[in-house]
């Protein structure tokens, strides 16, 4: 994780109003296809799309269910 708790370089985050919310139906659909997951509404929250490792964390999470 990066040092700080800030997230890398040029990933935009949905808590800062820098993903709107057609990039984040985008990236939701992209990876249910990508990792076959099923991303509930309940899941799109900030704190699952405000990093890679948050992204990455919920991934992992919804494939182990």
């Amino acid at each position: 994780q990066p040092s700080g708790g800030k997230q890398p370089q040029g990933m935009p985050s949905m808590g800062s109003g820098e993903l709107d919310s057609f990039d984040i139906v985008s990236l939701v659909g992209e990876l249910c296809d990508e990792y076959d997951i099923e991303i509930g509404a309940d899941e799109i929250v900030p704190e699952n799309f405000n990093s890679v490792e948050a992204i990455w964390a919920l991934v992992q999470r919804l494939q182990e269910d």
